[in-house]
């Protein structure tokens, strides 16, 4: 008897994870009509590179979007494993990088996420555009590529500087 309701508990808690997965593609599918092809934060022939000094205070929230309560976020940790929190929280590091792709950032998150995981990168493939060019437009600012700049001095657009 003991063993049936362990067996049971644990198929719920996957049902659980499968419906968030699905409910993340689903979202990711709807939200696809407004995202480009192309995820560019720069016009071509520019690179992004760091405002001197600027960060994201807290640039990581585990698995989700950061235009997303606190509640929702708290609930979405709830069904995700350390290791898959872990790809998010990197994922989330990736977008702060001036200078990397929105591409290399989905490369890199679904290269760490395990299988059962995988849906998270579909979703953040669909819809994480936005995202990634509001982080960039934080911390990030455009420069010709000739330049060949890693830092530009600039104002910082966010309220604090570190």
């Amino acid at each position: 008897m003991e063993l049936m309701l362990v067996l049971f508990s644990i198929k719920c808690v996957l049902l659980i994870k499968i419906s968030v997965i699905i409910q993340f593609t689903t979202t990711a599918v709807a939200a696809k009509s407004d995202e480009p092809e192309e995820c560019n934060y720069c016009p071509e022939g520019q690179v992004s590179v760091q405002i001197k000094d600027c960060y994201n205070k807290n640039p990581t929230n585990g698995c989700g979007s950061s235009t997303w309560s606190n509640l929702t976020l708290e609930i979405i940790d709830l069904f995700t494993t350390d290791e898959a929190t872990d790809c998010c929280n990197e994922h989330d590091l990736c977008y702060e990088k001036c200078g990397k792709t929105f591409k290399e950032c989905q490369d890199e998150f679904k290269a760490c996420l395990n299988a059962f995981y995988k849906g998270l990168s579909v979703f953040t493939a669909l819809a994480g555009c936005s995202s990634y060019k509001r982080t960039h437009l934080n911390v990030c600012s455009c420069v010709e590529e000739s330049e060949k700049l890693k830092v530009v001095d600039v104002d910082c657009p966010l309220d604090h500087q570190v």
